[in-house]
């Protein structure tokens, strides 16, 4: 995690079902051998089958990269990757696994395998600059994660659930985000981020990725991460930059993200569910039982039956039902 000073809808040919939300099995650690020796970490997601978002500056200069999903749990899986594209303005990568996911493997094991495959692609996102907060989430494995098995003192890395705000206004001339969240304990090595290996990670609103972690200031405090944002990436690169990011999933122009009670869809079904319960109670609340059977008679009825399965005696008046 560098610190200080930040840096600055059909995908064509696929067919995939859109995926809504985090989830947590696509969060990936990125493994990096640098080709100069060391190791860098970091963090990603798998936004479509084989193709994995992660911040420019973690395979930055990368001999080797390998991608980790679900660590040591009875599904985890690791896969070569390299790099597609990345963008040192943005800060933003996109890698492609060199193998699908338990590629050979056969019985359960192949059998999650092609499940793997088959998941959806991620959506994306902008966000609009108004003075307002935006709730925030994302998944990554920084350092302050670190921790040692009981059995056998080895060290391990576990995830970090991060939930916070944006506050919309702030890093305006850097055009990046405010990534607020609580703060992690005091750090035994000060000199050092506790949020290093978190970068890479998507950050996502009301459902849909709206950028990746890309540093933390020191100076803006423990809490304080800054994000690049979605709705730029595709601003000021080539064809092979945009194809790149098509390949991602990422296709402009970006819907705002917005919560599910402003979102004009969402509002009208539920104007229209409301209407249709409305009709059919009140169908029901004037039906007339009578010798001679069911009779369209409006007023208020001497004896009245509320039947429990209103909803049939609604599609029995409306045209067309049978």
């Amino acid at each position: 995690m560098r610190q200080g000073r930040h840096t600055h809808t059909t995908v064509p040919g696929s067919g995939e079902r859109a995926v809504s939300g985090l989830q947590a099995a696509r969060a990936a650690e990125v493994i990096v051998e640098r080709a100069g020796g060391g190791q860098e970490r970091g963090s990603g997601y798998l936004v479509r089958p084989g193709v994995v978002l992660t911040a420019a500056h973690v395979v930055r200069d990368a001999g080797e990269i390998r991608v980790r999903f679900e660590a040591d749990r009875e599904d985890e899986w690791i896969a070569r990757a390299e790099v597609d594209w990345s963008d040192g303005l943005t800060d933003v990568a996109v890698l492609t696994l060199r193998q699908s996911p338990g590629e050979g493997a056969t019985g359960r094991a192949g059998r999650d395998a092609a499940r793997r495959r088959r998941i959806g692609k991620a959506r994306y996102g902008a966000v609009r600059e108004t003075d307002a907060h935006l709730g925030c989430s994302a998944v990554g494995f920084p350092r302050f994660k670190t921790r040692t098995w009981p059995a056998d003192g080895a060290p391990y890395r576990d995830s970090c659930h991060a939930r916070g705000r944006i506050a919309l206004l702030a890093d305006r001339k850097a055009r990046t985000l405010e990534f607020r969240v609580p703060l992690p304990d005091p750090d035994p090595e000060p000199p050092r981020s506790p949020w290093e290996g978190m970068s890479g990670a998507a950050v996502w609103a009301h459902r849909r990725i709206i950028g990746v972690v890309t540093s933390h200031s020191q100076a803006e405090g423990r809490g304080t991460l800054t994000v690049s944002r979605a709705d730029r990436w595709s601003e000021h690169v080539d064809e092979l930059g945009r194809a790149a990011l098509r390949r991602a999933g990422l296709v402009p122009p970006l819907r705002r993200v917005v919560p599910w009670w402003r979102n004009a869809r969402v509002v009208s079904g539920i104007g229209v569910a409301a209407l249709v319960v409305g009709a059919g109670t009140w169908f029901a609340r004037y039906r007339r039982v009578e010798p001679d059977g069911f009779r369209t008679d409006w007023s208020a009825p001497a004896r009245v039956e509320v039947p429990s399965n209103w909803h049939e005696a609604l599609r029995a008046w409306l045209p067309g039902a049978h």
